[in-house]
């Protein structure tokens, strides 16, 4: 009975198998503070803050629509990669922090980087140019995985003047920015990893020869 035991414990106790999941967007585009909309269809720009040149110096909140209808497991990790474009910064303002926020399914500006905060990032001018990483919350985990699409709208929070340029994710257009949200998942049926599942076996070859000798 205790070797019997020890056996099921073995086996209860293998790590389950994980996926990775990587989405392109389904939808972005950015909100103006008058209500004007923009980017409602697939692989559209995102902007947020203010460029004094455009949109008469209104502020800018982006959002983002994945497609994540073929994920399956239970969300362990999750996050946000964007090509920054140009970060743009007055004088005398150094970093910008970007927030990412869950918004409803029918949105506004007002919705846009003022709902449940699922994570942000503090931009400098050294990240023009680039693709960075957001790392997401356990709320933002939950959200993933209730529905086929997962949605998220951004804004800065660290905004210092208005109509002067002040913005992350300047010259950026159609699908030559990189976005992609990245999920890590566990699955629930607890199908060890091959390589476990064969030290088990051999673990229980081992108990089970033992026994007859």
């Amino acid at each position: 009975m205790r070797r019997l035991s020890f056996v099921l414990w073995i086996f209860g106790a293998l790590p389950a198998v994980g996926g990775t999941f990587t989405f392109d967007t389904l939808n972005r585009g950015w909100i103006v503070s008058d209500g004007t909309n923009n980017g409602v269809e697939s692989g559209n720009s995102y902007y947020a803050g203010i460029d004094a040149s455009f949109h008469d110096g209104k502020e800018l909140r982006d959002w983002f629509t994945f497609d994540v209808s073929t994920l399956t497991g239970t969300v362990q990790s999750a996050t946000l990669l964007l090509g920054t474009g140009t970060v743009k910064e007055p004088q005398g303002v150094s970093s910008e922090t970007y927030q990412v926020t869950g918004i409803p399914g029918s949105f506004g500006y007002a919705d846009l980087g003022n709902g449940t905060v699922y994570g942000s990032r503090i931009y400098t001018a050294s990240d023009s140019n680039s693709s960075q990483m957001i790392g997401l919350s356990s709320d933002a985990f939950t959200a993933i995985g209730l529905g086929s699409t997962f949605s998220v709208g951004g804004r800065i929070t660290t905004l210092t003047q208005s109509a002067v340029d002040e913005a992350v994710f300047a010259s950026i257009s159609g699908d030559a920015a990189s976005v992609q949200l990245i999920v890590v998942t566990a699955d629930l049926t607890g199908t060890p990893e091959p390589a476990t599942f064969l030290l088990g076996l051999t673990g229980v070859a081992a108990l089970l020869l033992r026994r007859r000798r």
